[in-house]
């Protein structure tokens, strides 16, 4: 069955539903977690975040994120184009 193709209204309910799992993940107001956002740099996540952060994603979008996908993503943008690319529901 082929994918539906997918709308920018796709593209930003899956960046606002990334948007506040990393907020809530890291305990600031949503604002702040741009498409721009560097995950440790800007944002100050650690490893363990980084987990965390993956793992809330995998359950929210029912999907499963290949480890060396989630190590190289840095930003907020690559990490919601991958979910965009892949997302099941």
């Amino acid at each position: 069955m082929p994918k539906q193709k997918q709308t920018p209204a796709d593209l930003q309910r899956t960046f606002l539903k990334v948007q506040g799992i990393v907020a809530k993940q890291l305990k600031m107001p949503p604002k702040r977690v741009q498409l721009t956002s560097h995950l440790q740099q800007d944002l100050g996540a650690d490893s363990l975040d980084a987990l965390e952060i993956t793992m809330s994603i995998e359950e929210a979008f029912h999907l499963q994120i290949p480890e060396e996908v989630a190590r190289s993503a840095k930003t907020i943008q690559e990490v919601v184009k991958f979910v965009h690319e892949n997302r099941k529901g």
